[in-house]
């Protein structure tokens, strides 16, 4: 993530807020990433498969 520092700026008010997730949190969200990803979905049927070209699913 890229870092930067503001100028001299008056007059602006910016709160941070927590943006810390919890490791069991990440490993969630990640294996429901990958589990999202192995879905597949038969869009034809009948037709045959052409060598090289992507499911689009």
């Amino acid at each position: 993530m890229r870092q930067f520092e503001l100028g001299p700026y008056t007059g602006l008010n910016v709160k941070k807020f927590n943006i810390a997730v919890e490791e069991d949190e990440f490993n969630g969200a990640m294996a429901y990433v990958r589990e999202s990803l192995t879905e597949t979905r038969i869009e034809k049927e009948n037709d045959p498969v052409e060598p090289g070209r992507l499911c689009r699913c």
